[in-house]
């Protein structure tokens, strides 16, 4: 069976490749949407993806104005998933820097994607569940550089007004910052 699989996937690849009528493909799907398959299948694709924790550098870099990191990172592969792609309107810039590109948005039921996303933060901080994690924890993270994830979390989650687009200097203030829904109580049906 694993080697008819193979051959399968080895004729695939061969087809995709003389027939790729597209420059790159993103995923810009947020995270916990499929977005970790997503990428399996274009590795199976035989298409180079973008490491992640680079990806993830470029979006700290663009919300203070800096493309540079960002074009360079998407010039060096072929398919990419997760940040910066799923967050504001980067994905209009890249279809304007990387014509005949293709975008998949990848979805989730909100409640499910919610409680997803507190399990997998809660996992990485240790906690037994989501409605432990406070705003210490996320500031604390040490994921990537400290203050990396405080800054994505409030951007992406966390703020009263979200404005949806990259800030040439990230400066929300912190009373834009809504660290009470870090963790979440109440509101959600079912164990988080």
């Amino acid at each position: 069976m694993n080697n008819l699989l193979a051959r399968h996937i080895a004729e695939a690849r061969s087809a995709l490749a003389s027939r790729r009528s597209f420059n790159k493909v993103f995923g810009i799907g947020g995270h916990k949407t499929g977005t970790t398959t997503l990428a399996d299948v274009f590795t199976l694709c035989g298409l180079k993806v973008g490491n992640q924790v680079e990806g993830e550098l470029t979006s700290y870099s663009a919300r203070r104005g800096d493309y540079s990191k960002l074009i360079a990172y998407v010039q060096n592969a072929d398919a990419f998933q997760d940040s910066p792609f799923a967050e504001s309107e980067v994905f209009i810039a890249l279809d304007a820097l990387f014509p005949n590109s293709r975008f998949i948005l990848t979805v989730r039921d909100p409640e499910d994607w919610f409680r997803s996303q507190m399990r997998f933060t809660a996992k990485r901080f240790g906690l037994a569940d989501g409605n432990q994690i406070t705003k210490e924890h996320i500031q604390q993270d040490q994921y990537i550089f400290r203050g990396y994830c405080a800054e994505a979390h409030a951007y992406a989650f966390l703020m009263r007004t979200p404005d949806y687009k990259f800030h040439s200097s990230f400066d929300i203030g912190e009373d834009a910052i809504e660290w009470e829904n870090s963790s979440i109580k109440t509101s959600i049906s079912g164990p988080i």
